[in-house]
């Protein structure tokens, strides 16, 4: 998952966020994010780097907006409560609930 945090009044623009992301050479197509949380402000350490612990802790359980490309799109779209249901049962159906349960 992707976490971005925009300027104060903008949008996220899932076209113009796959374009962005289609023109970065270096980028492959594995790497091209599959969830991208859109949140008010992105947490940050003391010495100002990104603090990924508070958002691996949260996952998509955040009220912060995700967008999602479900498999074999390359359309964003809203995730919804559904799509949470969704994920979650197919962890479960995996066995691997406890990757959700572990500590970030």
């Amino acid at each position: 998952m992707a976490a971005i945090e925009l300027e104060d009044g903008a949008a996220f623009d899932p076209e113009a966020f796959k374009t962005f992301v289609a023109a970065q050479r270096d980028l492959g197509p594995k790497w091209v994010p599959r969830y991208v949380r859109v949140t008010e402000h992105i947490p940050l350490t003391g010495t100002n780097k990104i603090d990924k612990k508070p958002l691996k802790a949260q996952r998509w359980d955040t009220p912060d907006a995700i967008w999602w490309r479900p498999e074999r799109s390359d359309r964003y779209q809203p995730f919804t409560a559904d799509d949470a249901a969704a994920l979650r049962a197919e962890f479960a159906t995996n066995e691997r609930l406890n990757i959700l349960e572990a500590p970030a």
